[in-house]
């Protein structure tokens, strides 16, 4: 059952690489999108609560992602 869908990426090369998820049902996602690392987060319902670029140099990679009980995500 698909609850929401949605395009996270820019132009160029994306790809996601993990998702995590809190206590309260938020979805958490980290990938690479055209050389920089992207992390998201998404409620239940899907609406995007953050989303961000990390990085700046070609080959930067977000490749694991974790979330602790204060919704503190860790890249």
């Amino acid at each position: 059952v698909v609850v929401f869908s949605t395009y996270l990426g820019r132009s160029g090369e994306d790809a996601l690489r993990r998702i995590a998820l809190d206590a309260a049902g938020n979805c958490y996602v980290v990938g690479t999108s055209s050389g920089d690392v992207s992390v998201s987060k998404f409620s239940p319902a899907g609406t995007l609560l953050y989303g961000t670029y990390i990085g700046g140099a070609f080959f930067d990679s977000g490749n694991a992602i974790s979330v602790d009980a204060a919704g503190a995500a860790y890249v």
